[in-house]
């Protein structure tokens, strides 16, 4: 242990948070002089340590100065937080950890304590999401879909996003009702075996011209993938589903715009969901 260390740290802790030495010394339990005496050299009892971080909301590794990622100490404890918590649960716990990164960027002070991200029974969503000058950080909870997402800075929205050519096809895309019925009828298929063409026709009432055409189109997002299967010296196109997670992600994006979050009303919608945006210069 490097006890030069450890009194640099809680002094310097003290001085960036305006605390006085008396206030830490009453929290641990100690005099004001012994206070004095660890940032001039001394060692507290390691039995103090403990009390000592949990005044600046730190860990001890922290309090020694090491760095938590180099040493492996975060990864230790994201590694058993998660894991502490049954295999059903474990998605719901990574969750409430990106909840706590995004409040960690909304305040300066350590004892604030983090914004409520518990669904209630009147609220559908909860949406919490910070704004400064280097990005936005967002998470978002539903009762059917949750994501945590980081942005670019506003400032650079346009040349990152707006610029793609694109985007009209796309939209147009899916706003043709054939090409979106094919969407949601693969992504939501059980089954993620190869197909033909028939399985449109059949499944959905598609001509085969239509079949055709939108098949290319999932091609063309590579929503699908072609394989050619050769079968008594004949050769017979079949299409397998591709997973898409940006899809998938672009419609839960899409579900915090009013008019597509409910079937309610609109002004019955927002009553249910909660945003939180805090702004930082």
């Amino acid at each position: 242990m490097n006890i030069n260390t450890i009194g640099a740290t809680i002094a310097r802790l003290r001085h960036e948070r305006q605390i006085k030495q008396e206030e830490l010394a009453n929290f641990v339990g100690v005099s004001v002089q012994a206070v004095s005496k660890w940032e001039n050299g001394g060692m507290p009892d390691t039995d103090l340590l403990p009390k000592i971080a949990d005044f600046f909301h730190i860990s001890i590794d922290a309090l020694f100065a090491r760095d938590m990622i180099a040493t492996g100490s975060l990864w230790n404890t994201l590694f058993e937080t998660i894991h502490s918590v049954p295999m059903e649960e474990r998605m719901e716990k990574a969750l409430d950890i990106c909840a706590l990164l995004v409040h960690t960027l909304s305040t300066d002070n350590p004892n604030e304590e983090p914004e409520d991200f518990t669904l209630d029974a009147d609220t559908n969503a909860l949406l919490f999401s910070v704004r400064n000058g280097r990005g936005v950080s967002t998470v978002h909870k539903s009762r059917n879909s949750s994501y945590f997402l980081h942005l670019p800075p506003f400032a650079d929205t346009d040349k990152a996003l707006f610029q793609n050519k694109n985007y009209p096809a796309l939209f147009r895309d899916l706003s043709d009702e054939p090409f979106f019925n094919a969407v949601r009828f693969l992504m939501t298929r059980e089954s993620r075996r190869s197909f033909t063409p028939k399985l449109l026709t059949r499944q959905l009432g598609f001509s085969e011209e239509t079949a055709e055409n939108v098949l290319n189109k999932l091609l063309d997002y590579h929503l699908l993938e072609k394989e050619i299967i050769e079968m008594d010296d004949e050769e017979m196109v079949m299409y397998k589903p591709s997973y898409s997670t940006g899809f998938i992600a672009m419609l839960n994006f899409a579900k915090e715009l009013p008019h597509v979050s409910s079937d309610e009303p609109i002004e019955n919608s927002f009553e249910k969901y909660v945003n939180i945006d805090i702004i930082k210069d």
